[in-house]
């Protein structure tokens, strides 16, 4: 692969901006004030750096643009981060983010942290079951795409994402509101902040339900196959996908002095399977979900002269329960002398009168703890230092109509009855756990006028798999207020999810002991640019290499394994702006160009949209009036070696939100349009469910809110 041609262009385009101090003096004080209010990061050093001379590239989204574009849960604000795209999984329809073409059905290569806490699940690496996070108590959202395990360790591989709630130095007051909307959805939310005692207090209590989008409807799935095959007829195809959710979201925020914490509930009741856990559409089984966070963090920027300290401790706790209906009643399938579905060698052909039943259970527990330090008396550094401790630990559950210790192929006929294989071999994943231990240090070297250097390397030591090391450099060079130029190097590692190393008894899927971490090597060259104050335009452009992609391969017996595979090479570009045409009229629009591909095929990585364009307007056409367009491109999936079937679609969604704020002081009222043009698309699926699952149509909501200060 030629790496070369879009590094050249975008240094040429480097080269074509004129950077003599006669164009725009460097050392003009009045225009450093003009340019000096830039948005501040965090994220991508673990210190507030501004974002143009951030050593990474990365989106920033604030309250202000939650409420312009009317997002209503974290996925709808994502789509407008370059060259990230969110697809839906084949399990539950979880959120995909997909970074730049890396991604996998559960997604566990981007991390996303809440207040700077991981959410991980552990069993499969990305978030929790059917998660989804309401906007109404989100502040800001910082997003870095490419590698960040020097700072963050494990899974921070693609991207991270870093989502700040709302505290109580934010000011005093209630607010609540309601939306109700198209599949009967209704979000209720109540907020309060004020200061009691020396602390600042922030609450938050909001519920999420929907019954799900009834005109996504699938003809055909995995159950269809099987009744041509054994002549039975217990597909419920063609119906819609299980897509209904009811979410309860509470947090508490609590600051005083160098102290803060956050207890925080996500509790998912009776949720919609999606298109099933076998791609057999399941509208009997359900999921439950409970998940609490508890931290607690220390700052002390004061300690001793030139040093900055810091703590931070949680407590992550996951509960989950799920009721599969595998394969509805009447089915007939093949099973093997394990008692698993066996087409290779079977010895038996089963009915289950009442469906192929599963119950699986788990309960996930991380603690954590980390210390860290800054230094800055070495003139031009700063110098930060962290280590930390993590104990993650997975007992699991499970009952069954099928399986080992169960059948054993002679049972012609099997029902509903189900047998309690917890704390025996036969259970999906015996009990599990894993100690993680990392040091890292980085330095932030300002060692000219308009350079810095960025340098960091991290050392993570896992019981279960061994070491990685994971290095970065980073080097900005900023010779004007208008014009910052980066060259970014860095390596990230994803480490083997506790499903991938230990599933057993599993119809879908085994674990396999032996796997290796993914590692990705990511070189990025960044340019940023303000010809007119009102304008900012930037271009990136990045080569990947990634070894050891854990996937799921099928082997000569039938049976499908997690293994290392020999990776993924990828580049690509995106190009953004942002024109404040008048003071009313704000025009945001980006482009991404990707090529992921496999290394031992050259094929392109399935899925992945090969380009994306995006476009927001923001209209205030007076103080009580904002209107906002979005107009979302997507382009140029491919399908999977081997799969027949035709490419997806390209696919266009149109987002309107009208917001008016002067019907009475303190009272808001929204009125939103998803997917105004009804654009008929879909997610890709891996054939069992041909063709692919349809996404939501329109959607219309109307919101009220209200703030009593």
């Amino acid at each position: 692969m030629n790496r070369s041609p879009r590094l050249a262009s975008l240094l040429f385009v480097l080269a074509t901006i004129p950077v003599s101090n006669s164009a725009r003096p460097a050392d003009d004080p009045d225009l450093g004030l003009l340019y000096a209010d830039v948005e501040s990061i965090s994220i991508a050093t673990g210190n507030a750096t501004p974002l143009n001379r951030a050593p990474s590239v990365a989106t920033i989204f604030t309250s202000e643009d939650i409420l312009a574009t009317g997002a209503t849960h974290l996925d709808e604000l994502l789509e407008a981060v370059p060259g990230l795209h969110v697809s839906r999984s084949f399990n539950r329809q979880n959120a995909i983010y997909s970074i730049r073409g890396i991604h996998t059905g559960q997604n566990p290569q981007v991390l996303v942290l809440i207040n700077g806490i991981p959410i991980t699940q552990l069993i499969s690496g990305g978030r929790g079951p059917t998660f989804r996070m309401s906007t109404d108590d989100i502040e800001r959202v910082e997003v870095i795409r490419g590698p960040g395990s020097a700072i963050y360790g494990a899974d921070a591989f693609a991207g991270v994402i870093d989502i700040t709630t709302k505290r109580g130095a934010g000011g005093p007051g209630t607010r609540v509101g309601g939306r109700l909307g198209s599949f009967e959805r209704r979000d209720f939310w109540v907020q309060h902040s004020g200061r009691y005692g020396g602390w600042d207090v922030a609450f938050n209590l909001s519920s999420q339900h929907a019954n799900g989008d009834g005109e996504r409807v699938v003809d055909a799935d995995l159950q269809s196959g099987l009744d041509t095959a054994f002549g039975t007829d217990a597909s419920l195809t063609p119906t819609p996908l299980s897509t209904d959710y009811n979410i309860l979201d509470t947090r508490l925020s609590l600051d005083h002095g160098n102290w803060s914490a956050n207890l925080w509930s996500w509790i998912q009741n009776d949720a919609g399977n999606g298109p099933g856990g076998a791609q057999a559409i399941d509208h009997r089984g359900r999921e439950d979900a409970k998940q609490w966070l508890a931290d607690l963090h220390y700052r002390d920027d004061a300690i001793r002269p030139n040093w900055r300290f810091g703590a931070d401790a949680y407590y992550l706790h996951l509960d989950r329960d799920s009721d599969f209906v595998l394969l509805p009643p009447g089915t007939m399938v093949p099973i093997g002398a394990d008692g698993n579905i066996d087409t290779v060698q079977p010895v038996g052909l089963t009915r289950f009168t009442e469906g192929l039943l599963g119950r699986p259970s788990a309960i996930e527990r991380t603690l954590s703890a980390e210390l860290f330090g800054s230094y800055t008396g070495f003139s031009g550094h700063r110098i930060r230092i962290s280590a930390g401790l993590k104990r993650q630990w997975i007992d699991t559950s499970e009952s069954k109509n099928f399986g080992p210790g169960i059948l054993d192929g002679s049972q012609s006929s099997v029902d509903g009855q189900l047998t309690d294989v917890s704390d025996t071999p036969f259970v999906f994943m015996e009990d599990s756990d894993r100690v993680v231990r990392h040091i890292s240090i980085q330095d932030e070297w300002g060692f000219a006028r308009d350079w810095e250097l960025t340098a960091g390397l991290r050392y993570d030591h896992y019981s279960d798999f061994g070491e990685t090391i994971n290095p970065r450099l980073a080097l900005v060079w900023f010779p004007r207020y208008d014009l910052t130029a980066k060259l970014l190097y860095g390596r990230a590692f994803r480490a083997p999810t506790f499903g991938e190393l230990f599933f057993i008894n599993n119809p879908a899927l085994l674990g396999g002991k032996d796997l290796k971490p993914e590692n990705i090597d990511t070189l990025e060259l960044a340019v940023e640019y303000n010809p007119k104050l009102n304008l900012t335009l930037r271009a990136a452009t990045y080569v990947y290499d990634v070894d050891r992609f854990i996937q799921p391969m099928a082997g000569s017996d039938g049976i499908t394994r997690f293994e290392n595979t020999e990776g993924l090479r990828g580049r690509g570009m995106e190009l953004e702006g942002r024109w404040e045409a008048t003071d009313r009229i704000t025009l945001w629009a980006n482009f991404a160009l990707q090529s992921a591909k496999d290394k031992s095929t050259d094929a392109r990585v399935p899925d992945a949209p090969g380009r994306q364009a995006y476009l927001r307007l923001d209209w205030r056409p007076n103080r009580d009036w904002l209107l906002n367009t979005q107009i979302n491109r997507v382009m140029d999936r491919q399908r999977a070696p081997g799969d027949a079937r035709r490419n997806l679609s390209d696919y266009t969604t149109v987002d309107l939100t009208a917001r008016y704020t002067g019907l009475a002081a303190g009272l808001g009222l929204a009125v939103s349009a998803r997917n105004l043009l009804d654009e008929a698309y879909a997610a890709p699926s891996d054939g069992r469910i041909p063709d692919d699952y349809p996404q939501e149509g329109r959607s219309l909501t109307v919101e009220l809110r209200y703030w009593f200060p």
